[in-house]
């Protein structure tokens, strides 16, 4: 996709670093141990103390919030038709 094709894998992770870092803290420390540490849902709730249903709510809710971002930024790139001008 042109998105792709814009972005290098480098700018990517640093768009995503930026999302990340912007997550409320305990929302961005679940995903952070998930997708960089590879803990398991069950690790994560035994570490932080929280409850595996939690720990799976958070994680939804940041992967909801990535994917929102990267399909606004996806969107901010596409060109203006000229019929919304008229």
């Amino acid at each position: 996709s042109d998105f792709f094709k814009k972005y290098s894998s480098k700018e990517l992770k640093d768009f995503i670093n930026r999302q990340v870092a912007l997550m409320p803290e305990k929302m961005r420390n679940i995903y952070l141990l998930s997708r960089q540490a590879n803990f398991s849902n069950k690790e994560i709730a035994a570490l932080l103390h929280l409850s595996e249903q939690t720990v799976k709510n958070q994680l939804h809710n940041a992967l909801t919030r990535l994917k929102k971002s990267l399909t606004n930024e996806y969107f901010l790139l596409l060109p203006v038709p000229a019929c919304l001008f008229l």
